[in-house]
């Protein structure tokens, strides 16, 4: 999740998504994600709720640290974790990997059933043949 695969400008904008907004932005993110009724819904209200610590971290360019004081890189990212919020990126990180392996395995559930009653029903019924599974 915090993680991008090309330095440069895009992964400066990608931080910029959480640094750079306004408190009302951001309100408005975490209402707009509380209502979502997507599958992966809840990752988008942990990101939600995880503003507050997300709009503390720094960025070398766009946010640096005011005060030397103790800060990890997350690699890749030029993001720059205070060390009160070390914890933090790791749960959410995970809680997004957990989140995102169960709407695919959810979806893949889904997928999995087989109908044929359904099947026969698509199929014109003059070329109908039964079908089994």
């Amino acid at each position: 999740m915090f993680a991008h695969r090309r330095g440069g400008v895009r992964g400066r904008a990608r931080c910029g998504v959480v640094l750079e907004r306004t408190d009302y932005e951001c309100a408005a993110f975490t209402a707009a994600a509380a209502r979502s009724r997507r599958p992966d819904a809840p990752a988008w209200r942990s990101l939600g709720d995880a503003l507050p610590w997300l709009r503390r971290l720094h960025h070398p360019s766009l946010r640096p640290p005011l005060v030397v004081s103790p800060h990890r890189p997350i690699p890749g990212t030029g993001l720059l974790v205070p060390a009160a919020l070390d914890a933090e990126p790791p749960r959410l990180a995970e809680r997004w990997a957990a989140i995102a392996s169960d709407v695919l395995g959810t979806y893949r559930t889904a997928w999995r059933r087989h109908d044929p009653e359904a099947v026969n029903a698509l199929c014109d019924s003059r070329w109908r043949l039964p079908i089994s599974w």
